[in-house]
């Protein structure tokens, strides 16, 4: 099962550029924000279970990948650091927003009740000009405390992986998931762990050709991809798979490291190469690969609202269902209702379509997009 980590994280790992010591407070919570690379958040973190999503590398992957300004957030209780949450500030086209957990994560550590805690980011809000600050929860930490919030529920999916016996994993996977790998297998897709710059953009492409096929926003840039490449696979916290048939490559995943368990970040697949199965050699693969490392679980992490096609991908695989529920404060209103606006105009098949022909406008992309892991 998916097990947060209690690891000492090093002060050198990740930097980030977050004002310090800036201080709000409700009653007798006081709430900070700190250096994602600093001493108070690594101390944090060496006491408390906590992902990779919680780590100041992490932060320094989503400053580079989203050109964002990077958050560590503590909440002090009877003058003491009890929990707290990392995060990242850009501005998507009139509007600045602040996502706390990506893809997700939750808080570190106790929680304000909250009431406390949504009048804590509120104000928080209000003092750094954004108009929405939205706070992701993660499974086995403690839930936030949905009072004060708007929330919505999602789910994940977690495949266990403690028995540690990927013979037996395999044994108990529906007889459909066996029968596509066994397809991909003898269709000739083979799959490898891309460890170039080379691959990082195949798969760029792959994921931008699942986008215009599903006529969906682009959650990422390729800025992204780039970073986690750069800064997780000298550390091997990171693998890019790709799928390929007779040397094209056909379809690949992206897969990060927890200290306890592997997660499914991202996909991409040619629409040609769909009829070899090449997800389910890759999944295949992936799973393999987080059982070989000794990992606890594969999280398939949240697959967003409505998407039911991709959900039922991830439940084939055996994993269990776990909520995650995504909680929002606004605080400028008037912004946000234009933003949501232009936002479902992106998502219509017409933006998605100009979107894709402003591929090579990162830039542009970027600021219409930049908000697409919603």
């Amino acid at each position: 099962m998916l097990k947060p980590s209690s690891m000492q994280v090093p002060d050198e790992i990740g930097s980030s550029a977050a004002p310090n010591a800036s201080r709000r407070e409700t009653g007798r919570w006081r709430l900070r924000i700190v250096e994602p690379d600093g001493g108070e958040w690594a101390e944090l973190l060496a006491r408390s279970d906590h992902l990779l999503f919680h780590e100041p590398l992490w932060a320094e992957i989503t400053r580079i990948g989203f050109q964002a300004q990077t958050y560590a957030v503590v909440f002090e209780h009877g003058g003491s650091v009890k929990s707290g949450v990392m995060g990242f500030a850009f501005r998507s086209l009139w509007s600045r927003l602040l996502y706390l957990g990506f893809p997700y994560g939750g808080i570190v550590g106790e929680a304000p009740p909250g009431k406390d805690l949504a009048g804590l980011l509120r104000r928080a809000a209000s003092d750094l000009d954004v108009s929405r600050i939205r706070l992701t929860d993660c499974p086995n930490l403690r839930p936030v405390d949905p009072e004060g919030f708007d929330h919505v529920e999602t789910r994940t999916h977690i495949l266990d992986l403690r028995l540690g016996d990927y013979d037996a994993l395999w044994r108990g996977f529906k007889k459909r998931v066996r029968r596509d790998v066994r397809r991909a297998e003898r269709s000739g897709v083979q799959v490898e762990n891309g460890a170039s710059h080379e691959a990082v953009g195949e798969f760029y492409d792959l994921y931008l050709e699942s986008m215009r096929r599903n006529h969906a926003v682009p959650k990422y840039d390729l800025a992204l991809v780039s970073a986690i490449f750069e800064k997780l696979n000298p550390l091997g916290r990171c693998a890019i798979l790709i799928a390929r048939r007779e040397g094209v490559a056909i379809a690949g995943a992206l897969i990060v490291d927890s200290p306890t368990a592997s997660h499914y970040l991202m996909g991409g697949s040619s629409t040609a190469g769909l009829q070899y199965c090449p997800n389910d050699l890759l999944l295949h693969c992936a799973i393999r690969r987080a059982v070989a490392l000794g990992l606890d679980g594969f999280d398939f992490l949240p697959s967003g609202v409505g998407d039911d096609a991709l959900e039922r991908f991830k439940s084939k695989w055996g994993a269990e269902v776990h909520p995650v529920a995504v909680h929002s404060v606004v605080t400028q209103p008037a912004r946000m209702a234009a933003w949501n606006l232009a936002y479902r105009a992106a998502e219509s098949r017409l933006g998605t379509t100009l979107l894709g022909l402003v591929r090579g406008r990162a830039d542009l992309r970027r600021q219409v997009a930049a908000a697409g892991h919603e």
